[in-house]
C-alpha cells in the first residue's frame, strides 16, 4: 500500500488503481472511462484517455508501467517529496518526448475537429469571414491539445500564452496563403503547432502537491465535468463529420454516387421510410439473409431515399424511369401554374411555398443529372 500523503490526504491503493487499470478487459465499456485516472485525481489525464479510447490501446499499457509512479505521485511521503524536491531542483523545465508526441496528436486531432465544425470556406485564399473563422477555431483547437497534455499531472502549462502562440502561428500560415505559397509540403502548415508547443514548454511547470481533502472537489463534480468534457469533444467531432463527411451508395445500374451527409440526414428525414418502420427492418433483415451486405446496404439506402431523388421526383409528378426530357417538361409546367407572380382567374395568387417546392425538387434533380453525365463524358473522351 501506498504511504500517506504529506498533505493529510489518505494514502491511495496501488491494488485497487491496478483493479482499475484492468477493467477494459473485464468491462471493455467501464474500462474506457478512465477510471484509474480519476480515482489517482489525475482529471485532464482521464479526459484524454476517454477521448482517445485509452490512447488506442498504447496508452493504456503505458498506464500499467507508471502507474507505481502515479500512486506515488497522488500520495507522496515526506521521503519521496524530499527526493522528488531535489529532482525538480536537477530538472525545473518538465517534459518529455511522449509528451510532445501525445501534444502533437491531441492538438491537431482537437484543431481538426473544431475546423470541421464550420462550414469549408468556397475557396481559400483568405480574407472571407468564415474562412478567418476557421482559422480562429484552428488556433483554438491546437492551443487546447497542447494546454491539455501539458497540463497533466506531475506539470501544468499556461492556456493563454499557448493560445496566442498558435494564433500567431495561424496567421502567418494564413498570410502566406494570402501571397499565394502553398503549405500543403512544407513547414508553414506546422508553425501553429510549432509555436504553441513552444509556449507550452516555455510555460511549463511543476504541479504544486494534491490538496488536503476539504479542499478537493467532491467526485460526483468530477466525474460530471469529465463526462461534460468528453461529450463536448464527440458532439463537436458528430457535427464536422455531418459537415464535411459523404455517403458513397450504388445505384441500380452499378454506378456508385456520393451524398454530403449533410444532404443525406436531410432527405433520410423526408423520406416515406418512418411512415412503415416494420416492414422496411423487415425488408433489410430479409436481404441480409438473402444476399451480401453489399446488396443490402444499397437497398436500404434506396428505401431511405438517401439522394432525395425519389421524392423530388414525386413532386414534379414523374415516375422512377422517367427520362431528363420528361422531368423538365414537367417542371417547366408546374413552374408556369405556380409562379407567384401569375394570376389565377378569381384574382388568387397561387401558394408560393409550392412554387419552391417544385424549384428545389428540380434543382436537386438537376444537381443529380449533371453529376452523372460527367463520368459519360469523361468515358466518350
Amino acid at each position: 500500500p501506498a504511504s500517506p500523503g504529506t498533505g493529510g490526504a489518505p494514502p491511495k491503493s496501488l491494488l485497487f488503481a491496478y483493479f482499475l487499470w484492468v477493467l477494459p478487459l473485464l468491462v471493455p465499456p467501464v474500462g474506457l472511462l478512465g477510471l484509474h485516472h480519476v480515482y489517482l485525481g489525475r482529471d485532464v489525464h482521464a479526459a484524454l484517455y476517454m477521448i482517445s479510447f485509452g490512447g488506442f490501446g498504447l496508452g493504456w499499457l503505458r498506464d500499467g508501467v507508471r502507474l507505481s509512479d502515479y500512486v506515488r505521485q497522488a500520495s507522496p511521503s515526506a521521503e519521496e517529496h524530499g527526493l522528488e524536491r531535489r529532482r525538480r531542483e536537477l530538472y525545473p523545465r518538465p517534459g518529455g518526448l511522449v509528451r510532445l508526441l501525445a501534444a502533437g496528436y491531441f492538438a491537431s486531432n482537437f484543431s481538426l475537429v473544431l475546423r470541421s465544425v464550420w462550414p469549408a470556406p468556397e475557396e481559400s485564399p483568405l480574407p472571407q469571414a468564415d474562412a478567418w473563422a476557421e482559422v480562429a477555431l484552428g488556433a483554438l483547437g491546437i492551443a487546447l491539445g497542447v494546454w491539455a497534455v501539458g497540463s497533466v499531472t506531475p506539470q501544468v502549462c499556461s492556456f493563454l500564452p499557448t493560445l496566442g502562440a498558435a494564433t500567431a502561428g495561424e496567421l502567418v500560415r494564413a498570410a502566406m496563403r494570402l501571397r499565394g505559397v502553398s503549405d500543403e509540403a512544407t513547414i508553414v502548415a506546422w508553425l501553429p503547432l510549432l509555436f504553441a508547443l513552444g509556449a507550452a514548454r516555455y510555460s511549463a511547470r511543476y504541479a504544486p502537491p494534491p490538496p488536503p481533502p476539504p479542499q478537493r472537489r467532491g467526485i460526483g463534480g468530477r466525474l460530471a465535468r469529465l463526462w461534460v468534457a468528453t461529450g463536448a469533444f464527440w458532439v463537436l467531432a458528430c457535427i464536422g463529420l455531418v459537415q464535411h463527411g459523404s455517403l458513397t451508395t450504388m445505384r441500380p445500374d452499378g454506378a456508385s454516387e456520393t451524398v454530403r451527409l449533410r444532404d443525406c440526414f436531410k432527405h433520410i428525414y423526408n423520406s416515406p421510410v418512418w411512415r412503415d418502420l416494420p416492414n422496411f427492418f423487415s425488408g433489410v433483415r430479409t436481404d441480409w439473409h438473402e444476399s451480401n451486405w453489399q446488396e443490402t446496404f444499397r437497398r436500404a439506402t434506396q428505401a431511405m431515399d438517401v439522394t432525395g431523388e425519389a421524392r423530388a421526383r414525386r413532386t414534379l409528378g414523374v415516375s422512377a424511369e422517367a427520362e431528363w426530357v420528361e422531368v423538365k417538361k414537367a417542371h417547366r409546367a408546374l413552374a408556369l401554374q405556380y409562379h407567384p407572380d401569375k394570376l389565377h382567374p378569381n384574382g388568387e395568387q397561387p401558394d408560393s411555398s409550392r412554387f419552391r417546392e417544385v424549384q428545389e425538387a428540380y434543382d436537386l434533380l438537376s444537381t443529380l443529372h449533371k453529376r452523372r453525365r460527367r463520368p459519360e463524358r469523361s468515358d466518350e473522351e
